[in-house]
């Protein structure tokens, strides 16, 4: 359900304020109006929704994965999804999807 958000007072005050609410990213404006009372006041209205960026659903667990190789060197992957199972002989079987978020798909 939305709100209805409405701030009256001095131009530069206002929109300042406004600016930073926008820049919080916690609210969805999707309507605007503004309404002059006179030229160094106004009021503006504004529709708004609180944003969630990830709905519960969507949220996944993320796992670090830390390798050491026989030479000594490490690798950390980063997966989704993880599942993790030990196996007979001191085995462990990790499941998981890798993700890079800078990957660029190649041409064709």
């Amino acid at each position: 359900m939305s709100s209805r958000l409405i701030i009256e007072g001095e131009n530069n005050k206002i929109q300042r304020l406004i600016e930073k609410v926008r820049a919080s990213k916690l609210f969805r404006f999707y309507h605007s109006s503004k309404f002059f009372i006179n030229k160094h006041e106004s009021r503006l209205e504004y529709y708004i929704d609180e944003q969630n960026q990830l709905k519960e659903r969507d949220k996944r667990d993320i796992t670090t994965v830390n390798l050491k190789t026989t030479n000594g060197k490490h690798i950390t992957i980063d997966l989704l999804d993880t599942k993790v199972v030990d196996m007979a002989s001191g085995t462990t079987l990790i499941i998981g999807k890798n993700f890079d978020i800078f990957a660029v798909p190649e041409e064709k």
